[in-house]
């Protein structure tokens, strides 16, 4: 058994979802638990059900939360748990990959004006990108990761995000 450097044990396992790749052709899901990360590649279809949802609800004069809520961001699985939901979104997954917790040598979420990411970066040193598909999200998810990464988590900034983050918050909201 490996010992995970700078990670906390007592980090409950999450899941993260709204993350996208490959021009917004990969929805993925991903869960956190203190052995390993499971990444769940949904395809395109999870994002043209939300937005046919939004685009309704924006006809109808609906908020978000009317159709229930956020499907973004961290979760915790919701009634069934974490395993179940995992369980789930599995069988009807187009790729599935699992990185144990020692093959991960960091995860680095950035922030930018436009857009926000989350490259992984496995032992060998290839890294990987996906797009977060709500930016406001991205806050919820920086304790998550940096209880469960340690010092393997970072979070790097643009420049204008930087300037914008700093005199005129409300914008990068």
């Amino acid at each position: 058994m490996s010992a995970r450097i700078g990670a906390s044990s007592s980090q409950p396992p999450f899941a993260m979802t709204g993350l996208s790749s490959r021009g917004g052709l990969s929805n993925w899901v991903f869960f956190f638990s203190p052995t390993d990360v499971v990444m769940i590649d949904l395809g395109i279809g999870p994002a043209l059900k939300a937005g046919a949802r939004a685009g309704v609800a924006s006809q109808f004069g609906l908020a978000g939360a009317a159709l229930g809520g956020s499907g973004r961001g961290p979760q915790n699985g919701g009634p069934g748990g974490l395993d179940e939901w995992r369980e789930k979104l599995q069988a009807k997954a187009k790729n599935v990959r699992v990185l144990r917790d020692d093959g991960i040598r960091g995860i680095r979420l950035h922030m930018g004006a436009l857009v926000h990411q989350l490259f992984v970066v496995t032992a060998d040193g290839a890294s990987e990108k996906y797009k977060l598909m709500n930016r406001a999200e991205a806050k919820a998810v920086k304790d998550g990761l940096s209880r469960r990464f340690g010092p393997r988590f970072e979070i790097s900034t643009t420049g204008t995000y930087a300037f914008f983050d700093r005199y005129a918050p409300f914008l990068m909201s």
